[in-house]
């Protein structure tokens, strides 16, 4: 019979001595991973930051953009720079920072087309809930409604009753169909039960000339862009959504003021800072505090003001809250209307 104790080899001290080596380089791995990673995030930003505009540049979004971006910079003590991302309403820019390693260096600045696209396109390159962590509101502007000086309406309600006087003759333009001017416009059309034909552009700036030139008679468009016209009488305006009257356009009455109630106007346009999901806390904690920050800088105040946007800022939930609730107002729109993409 064979002895079992002779079955019993030995483990070598050489082996034994490796294996401890190896548990004792590996731990110490972990924990120079997780210091490493919180070094990176103590020294943030340690690079240029991208904040992705998805639409072209001199329209409202990349405006404010441009105007928020030095001051954000300055509140991270960084560089802040603003990448024009154009295409698909929105999406291709607002997908490429979804993509994008989440360490705070690529930002986007959302607005109405995360609440909106979900509902608009049949398949989206990403989800706005799942995809994007909330930083800050930043702003939010009301729309004007102008109209071209020749077109026979001095008032909002004379301008619905010329267009039922003439159903199917008057047309309102728009950035694009799904945008926030022509979503606006579908509103105002099913609201006064007018019939006006839809003219969408390439791009809001292509859709106030033809205002300008007779071509189109109406379009809605924040005052960053109707105010000087409406000054230099190129345009006229009639109304402006919100609860109250603008600032910089005093004159204008709000929709509330001359007989057309509309609740879904009251947002206005709107933005906010997003970053890809998986951003580490702490460096969305200081993006919201230098987002904050930055809206409370004097002279970024005052040139947000000035053109027509009203800075708004705290915190992340804040943000959250108005993405929910345009989408379930968008998205009721959306479907009820039977507006798809082009």
């Amino acid at each position: 019979m064979t002895n079992s104790k002779s079955q019993v080899r030995p483990i070598k001290t050489s082996t034994l001595l490796a294996l401890a080596a190896a548990l004792a380089l590996a731990a110490p791995a972990t924990g120079a991973q997780t210091a490493a990673q919180t070094a990176a995030q103590a020294a943030y930003p340690t690079r240029v930051i991208q904040l992705v505009v998805p639409f072209p540049p001199g329209a409202g979004t990349d405006a404010l953009a441009r105007l928020v971006s030095p001051a954000l910079g300055d509140a991270l003590g960084g560089k802040v720079v603003v990448e024009n991302k154009v295409g698909a309403a929105g999406n291709i820019g607002t997908e490429a920072v979804a993509r994008a390693m989440p360490d705070g260096h690529t930002l986007l600045l959302g607005g109405i087309w995360l609440a909106v696209n979900p509902s608009l396109f049949k398949s989206m390159p990403y989800d706005p809930k799942k995809d994007f962590t909330s930083i800050a509101l930043l702003a939010n502007q009301p729309l004007t409604l102008v109209v071209n000086p020749g077109v026979k309406a001095n008032s909002v309600k004379e301008l619905v009753a010329l267009a039922k006087s003439e159903p199917g003759k008057l047309t309102y333009g728009s950035a694009g169909i799904g945008n926030q001017p022509h979503l606006l416009a579908e509103l105002f059309v099913r609201a006064t039960g007018i019939n006006v034909v839809h003219v969408p552009y390439k791009g809001a700036g292509a859709a106030l000339n033809d205002v300008i030139a007779g071509h189109v008679t109406m379009l809605f468009l924040g005052p960053s862009s109707t105010k000087p016209h409406i000054d230099a009488g190129k345009v006229r305006g009639l109304a402006i959504t919100g609860t109250e009257r603008f600032a910089a356009l005093p004159n204008l009455p709000t929709f509330d003021e001359v007989g057309f109630p509309i609740r879904e106007f009251d947002n206005g346009s709107w933005w906010g800072l997003n970053a890809p999901a998986a951003t580490p806390p702490a460096i969305l904690e200081r993006l919201n505090a230098a987002a904050n920050k930055a809206l409370q800088d004097p002279t970024t105040r005052e040139r947000l003001i000035g053109v027509g946007f009203t800075p708004r800022g705290g915190a992340p939930s804040g943000y959250d809250r108005v993405i929910q609730s345009e989408t379930a107002t968008w998205s009721r729109l959306i479907q009820s209307a039977g507006i798809k993409p082009e």
